[in-house]
Order: structure tokens, then C-alpha cells, then sequence
């Protein structure tokens, strides 16, 4: 890539790490009850262990997953109360979602696929994980976590670097180990990097990443619950009673108004059905394709598993936060893997030429700034997002899932279906005032600056056009 394209991307990474950055620093910060019982849950663990308990120490531990307790243990040793841990988190998930730009940008930069790279930022800019920057839930640290680990697998990194990435991104929750594993295993197969080949060491450390994200796990639920398994999470109450309701769960994740992916971030939507389109174009000559095809079936298997696995459990969506809560862990991961084993395809949709190509990139551009605004505005006017789960008239008051689960039910499906649409109501809120505009416009900006590099970028890809022969004129014929 040249200069100019180069200095339009690290200028629009700038501009949206000083954004949200300010924001964070300068506004109340988004708290979660989740997050305070992890805090408190954390004390308690940490007494247990100083009594020497080391077994059954209480359901009050909390069953959330190990990785956001390690920062807070942290914190605790510091000396840091609990509002300034929350703080502290807070602004963790601020440099989580910047990590997360830099390393998929720089990944596919250093994969010799920088366009594609430009265009992975954007659709990651474009998305509801600024939100999670904001609020202390542990989505944005773990989605970090991911990517850094797929990023390692596709730089084909020491076996101690592999093993130490796999095993915190193991821990991000407790069903993102197997996923992980096949997108380290197809990218240690299908890295298009150059001058490091795969050896013996590679496998190996993967495969104590994931015995030490087990060993990590099991001990932490042997901690809690005096069993190796998540007892909280193993309630039949939390399962999805019906094959119906699953079904409906299936499509709501991804596609209902106030929840669906394709909805909350139709960037990811398009560019996984792009991913898994380019493979299933080459299964029929699959032997000669194995790369590709067997990338995409990566792709496919891990969108389809991620949401039957979800459907399969009580809250789908991972409420009460911010659209399709649970399927932003590892969808950035997904799109890394993605876009850097399928590089040459894309780069091919990509560069497509014609008035439908064209139509379709503006739709796309269109879609970003879009999302851009509800995802922006969201931050300044958090009632859109809260709003969601005020009592109306079908779902008047606050139900439980194990007192009412028929009342449940119907709420999860009457706020992701039937109650206004946030989104719109969301883009109101980068109106609020003076700053509001102002971060508005630096992120629209980060917003072209990427869009005109990725042009950029692809052009210096395609090279410059090759002139047309120059016909030598025959000198006059003698006289």
C-alpha cells in the first residue's frame, strides 16, 4: 500500500481512539449488573482462597467467565474501590476495542493484504462495539482476546505466544474454546503469510492453549461450585424449552430489528455471507479449491453453531445491553480469519468493476455511515438502549424466567420483534449537544478517510493501467 492510503488509515484509527477515548474519560461510565456481581464475586473468591478454600466457595463467585475476573484481581491488589474497578474495566474495554483496530489492521498489513485490512477497520468502526468500549460488560475485552489469538495463528507465532493468546481467549467465555480451535486450525493451515512455514512446535502449543484454557476453567468452577462444569449455567431453566421458540431464537439473532446482527451491524452480515459465498462458488472443483472452500466451511460452521448454541439458551442475546450482546465475542475473530484466508477471492469481489459493483459499494458506504450515527448517538442518549426494556402494556412488569417462563418469553420476543425500533431512536442522541456533534463528525471523518483508503488501496493493488502500443509511423518512401 503507499503512503497515502497508509496515512489515511492511521489518521482515522487516531481520530477514533482520541474519540472514544475522550468519551470515556469524560462521561459517567456504563455499568452493568453483571459487572457488580463479578466485582463482588471476586472479593469473595479472593477470601476463599485466603482461607485456603479452594472448593465450593458459593454461587455468589458468579458464573461468569474467568477473563474479566483476572484484571479485577488486579485491581483489587492495587487498591483500587469498586467504582474506580469499574472505572478501571471501562477504560480496559476502551484500549480492548483500539487493540482490536490495530491488530486486524496490522495483521492483514503485514499479510500483504492491506486493503483488505482498510476495509476490515471499517466494517469493525462501523458496529455496535464502541457500546461495549464504553460499558464495563466483558465483550470488548474478550473479543480483543480473540482476535489477538487468530492474529497469532495467522502470523504463525511462537508455540509460547499461540498457547499463552489461546489460553486468555479460551477463558473469554466457556464455549468459545472449540471455536477458537478451528479458526487457529484453519489459520495455521491457510495463512497466506510468506517465509514462515508450519512445523510440529505450532501444533503443540495450540494444543496447550487449549488444555490450559480447560485447566483454567475446570479450576475456576471447582472454585465456585465445587465441580468442574458451570453449575449456574448447567439450570434446565436456562435451557430454551421449545424447538419452536429455538427457531425463533435462530432468527432473531440475526435478524430481528432490536437484536438481530444483520440489523445492529449489516457490515458483518454482508461480509460473512461474502465470505461464505466465494466458497461455495469453488465446492464443486473442491479438490483444486481446498483452501477456499475449506476456509468458508470454517466460516459457516462457526456463524451456524454460535447461533443454534445460543438459541439454545435462555437469553439469546445477552440482555439487558445493547443488540445481539453474545454474538460480538467472536464475530470480530471470525472476520479476521476470514477476510485473511479467503484474501484473494475477496480482493477479487472487491475490485469487481460495472454499475451493479458500484451500486452495490455505495449501498454498503451508505449502510456504514447508517450505523455510524445509531452507534454513536447510542453513547450520548443510552435511554434508546435502556428505553428497550421499560414496562408497556405486553410486557407491564419484570418477569422471571424460572417463576414465569411462558411471561419470559414472550418479553425476549416482544422487545427483539414487536416494541418500537431503538435504532432510529438512537440516532437522535448525536444531536444532544456541542460534543456529541463533535464526536459525530470525527467519526463519520475516520469513516471516509477509511473509505477513500480503501479505494486507494485496491487501485495500487490493481496496478496502473498499461498504455496502448505505440505504432512506429513508417518513414516516406524515398524520393
Amino acid at each position: 500500500m503507499t503512503e497515502r492510503p497508509a496515512k489515511l488509515t492511521w489518521t482515522a484509527i487516531g481520530l477514533v481512539a482520541v474519540a472514544i477515548l475522550l468519551f470515556s474519560v469524560r462521561s459517567p461510565i456504563g455499568r452493568s449488573g453483571d459487572t457488580i456481581a463479578m466485582i463482588a464475586g471476586t472479593h469473595l473468591g479472593l477470601s476463599c482462597l485466603g482461607d485456603g478454600t479452594l472448593t465450593n466457595c458459593g454461587i455468589h463467585v458468579a458464573p461468569y467467565p474467568l477473563l474479566q475476573y483476572l484484571p479485577t484481581t488486579l485491581f483489587i491488589g492495587l487498591g483500587l474501590g469498586d467504582n474506580d474497578i469499574e472505572r478501571a474495566l471501562g477504560l480496559l474495554n476502551v484500549a480492548a476495542f483500539v487493540g482490536m483496530l490495530l491488530a486486524s489492521y496490522t495483521t492483514l498489513a503485514r499479510l500483504a493484504r492491506p486493503a483488505l485490512g482498510v476495509a476490515l477497520l471499517v466494517v469493525l468502526v462501523a458496529s455496535p462495539l464502541p457500546w461495549y468500549a464504553w460499558t464495563t460488560f466483558g465483550e470488548s475485552l474478550g473479543a480483543f482476546a480473540c482476535v489477538a489469538f487468530v492474529a497469532a495463528a495467522l502470523w504463525r507465532a511462537p508455540a509460547p505466544v499461540l498457547a499463552l493468546t489461546l489460553a486468555l481467549a479460551g477463558v473469554s467465555k466457556e464455549t468459545a474454546l472449540p471455536f477458537l480451535a478451528l479458526m487457529g486450525i484453519g489459520a495455521l493451515l491457510w495463512s497466506p503469510i510468506e517465509g514462515r512455514g508450519i512445523d510440529r512446535r505450532h501444533w503443540i502449543g495450540l494444543g496447550i492453549g487449549a488444555v490450559l484454557a480447560l485447566a483454567l476453567t475446570g479450576a475456576f468452577n471447582e472454585l465456585r461450585f465445587g465441580q468442574l462444569t458451570n453449575a449456574v449455567y448447567s439450570e434446565s431453566y436456562e435451557r430454551t424449552p421449545t424447538t419452536g421458540l429455538k427457531a425463533r431464537f435462530v432468527l432473531s439473532l440475526w435478524l430481528a430489528p432490536n437484536a438481530g446482527l444483520v440489523t445492529f451491524w449489516p457490515l458483518a452480515g454482508a461480509a460473512l455471507l461474502a465470505m461464505v459465498a466465494v466458497a461455495a462458488a469453488r465446492v464443486r472443483r473442491w479438490r483444486e479449491h481446498l483452501r477456499p472452500v475449506g476456509a468458508g466451511a470454517v466460516v459457516l460452521v462457526c456463524a451456524l453453531a454460535m447461533t443454534y448454541g445460543y438459541a439454545n439458551w435462555y437469553a439469546p442475546f445477552g440482555w439487558i445491553a445493547w443488540g445481539p450482546r453474545l454474538m460480538l465475542l467472536l464475530t470480530p475473530a471470525l472476520l479476521l480469519f476470514g477476510a485473511a484466508t479467503l484474501a484473494p477471492e475477496l480482493q477479487a469481489v472487491a475490485s469487481a468493476a460495472g454499475r451493479w459493483a458500484t451500486a452495490l459499494k455505495v449501498a454498503l458506504a451508505a449502510l456504514a455511515v447508517a450505523t455510524v450515527l445509531s452507534q454513536v448517538g447510542v453513547l450520548w442518549d443510552n435511554q434508546a438502549q435502556a428505553g428497550l426494556f421499560d414496562p408497556d402494556s405486553a410486557c407491564p412488569t419484570s418477569v422471571s424466567v424460572v417463576d414465569n417462563p411462558g411471561g419470559y418469553y414472550h418479553c425476549i420476543i416482544h422487545w427483539a420483534w414487536y416494541k418500537h425500533w431503538v435504532l432510529p431512536d438512537a440516532v437522535s442522541g448525536v444531536t444532544t449537544s456541542f460534543s456529541s456533534v463533535l464526536m459525530t463528525l470525527a467519526w463519520l471523518a475516520a469513516l471516509a478517510a477509511l473509505l477513500v483508503a480503501v479505494v486507494l488501496a485496491l487501485r495500487d493493488r490493481a496496478g496502473p493501467r498499461a498504455s496502448a502500443p505505440v505504432v512506429p509511423t513508417p518513414a516516406p518512401p524515398g524520393r
